[in-house]
């Protein structure tokens, strides 16, 4: 034991910030932008150039991250056999289990029909689609763009692709000369740590850009097509809920199959029981993030329904049904195969693509907390299905009786969080499309808990036939 010697007096405790976080700075600074927005438009209008400045520092630190941290990652495995198994192993997983996902999807959508009865006028500028169509990009276009002219130039435009497959072949020759490369390696470790770093300072802005875009986009307009909105809407939240119940009912299981045939085939379990308990624990709607880390997830799920709405609005453009049944490298299957293929994709293109890039949301969010050492994770009602599945077959009745209960609430709570932030940013974007402000927003809210109120059932149930 330590005696202080004397004349010494004890290390006073640090002091706590007494300013708040980041977090807690940027939803002050929401709150602040929709205030002044509403209140003074002439303001927010005027201090957008401040919103504009944050995206430009985002955008900066975009590409010197990337390339230092994507090299640094594959380098710093020294073994390209092993990091090519990974791969492999990561490919085959995600393809089965979107395999799995898709038939799942399928079969609940036919069930329950969700958008049925609704009709979206889609107007049409025949004069620019026509110039859209002379230059769109064939297959070896599509290709040849992977490959950048020169790096700087794809910094410059922030072509992220192609800054991807430099990175990735750059990582790839830096691992194979082995220890002479481990200076370029140090030095781009370094770099990876100035950026994060560097990322934190822009982050302190982050405030400030959150309350100036707020403010310059919260406007009042002319309500209009609320009703058809309303349908919208109510869909929309049908659609969510049978999500939600095909991720849990295909999840929990699955999950429990798997813990009990793990055994059986590799002669241990999963995982331990401790790690299985801490599954459970870090569900806690209260005691760990995950409501915070759902949010996040929220976030993912609405921009890869952005994704699939782009890929199925570009395969209805450039009849992609079509150009698959009539091409010539195809041929050889024969046109009634062809036409089947070019349908199949022709309907399911943006699902699959917006499938691919939640993935890699999934995976790249807990990457980047790791990385940067932020508490930043995900929290999606699927995965932590899948972990309340494994814990309730490896732990025991005493176990199970006390984590049990908040595990459950933490599940419907991840799903509520799930929903309420990627449809809440749904709605958003799709008031702003038809130019409809803050009022609008109140009103259609209303009009939606005077709908739940009166057939609450409708926003859950299969739409009746017209």
């Amino acid at each position: 034991m330590k005696v202080a010697s004397p004349g010494t007096q004890p290390a006073a405790p640090a002091r706590r910030s007494r300013v708040p976080g980041v977090t807690t700075q940027i939803f002050i600074g929401l709150f602040v932008g929709i205030a002044i927005g509403y209140f003074w438009p002439g303001v927010g209008v005027s201090i957008k150039p401040l919103a504009d400045a944050f995206l430009r520092m985002i955008k900066m630190i975009i590409a010197p991250l990337l390339f230092s941290t994507l090299v640094v990652g594959i380098a710093g495995t020294g073994d390209l056999k092993a990091m090519g198994r990974i791969g492999i192993k990561a490919i085959i997983y995600f393809e089965v289990a979107t395999t799995i996902a898709l038939f799942w999807g399928l079969a609940l959508v036919n069930w329950f029909q969700p958008g049925a009865g609704l009709a979206v006028p889609i107007g049409a500028d025949t004069g620019e689609l026509a110039a859209l169509a002379q230059r769109q990009q064939h297959a070896w276009d599509i290709f040849l763009h992977l490959f950048p002219t020169s790096v700087i130039d794809a910094m410059a435009r922030g072509d992220i692709l192609q800054l991807v497959v430099f990175s990735t072949f750059f990582g790839i020759a830096l691992a194979a000369i082995g220890e002479k490369g481990k200076p370029v390696v140090d030095v781009l470790e370094a770099t990876a740590q100035l950026m994060f770093k560097f990322t934190g300072y822009v982050m302190r802005f982050a405030p400030v850009g959150v309350m100036a875009a707020i403010a310059a986009t919260v406007e009042e307009a002319h309500p209009r097509e609320l009703e058809r909105l309303g349908d919208l809407a109510q869909n929309v939240v049908r659609t969510q809920f049978i999500a939600v119940l095909g991720n849990v009912g295909l999840a929990v299981p699955v999950a429990c199959l798997i813990a009990l045939a793990w055994p059986l085939l590799f002669g241990d379990a999963p995982v331990t029981a401790a790690k299985a308990a801490s599954m459970l624990r870090d569900m806690h709607p209260f005691t760990s993030g995950s409501l915070f880390f759902a949010a996040v997830a929220g976030v993912g799920l609405f921009l890869s329904g952005l994704v699939s709405g782009y890929f199925d609005n570009q395969a209805r453009y450039h009849r992609l049904a079509g150009r698959i049944a009539v091409a010539p490298w195809l041929a050889w299957l024969g046109r009634r195969h062809t036409a089947r293929i070019g349908d199949y994709l022709d309907a399911h293109y943006g699902a699959i693509l917006g499938n691919l890039f939640f993935g890699m949301y999934l995976g790249l969010v807990g990457v980047l907390g790791t990385l940067t050492g932020l508490p930043v994770d995900i929290r999606h009602v699927a995965f932590s299905s899948a972990n309340l599945g494994t814990a309730l077959t490896l732990l025991d009745a005493e176990s199970i009786k006390q984590l049990l209960p908040w595990a459950v609430a933490g599940v419907i709570g991840i799903a509520l969080v799930n929903l309420a932030v990627s449809f809440s940013l749904a709605l958003y974007v799709a008031m702003k499309s038809r130019r409809l402000g803050s009022e609008q927003m109140f009103r259609l809210t209303a009009l939606m808990l005077r709908r739940f109120a009166q057939r609450p059932l409708a926003f859950f149930s299969p739409p009746a036939k017209r």
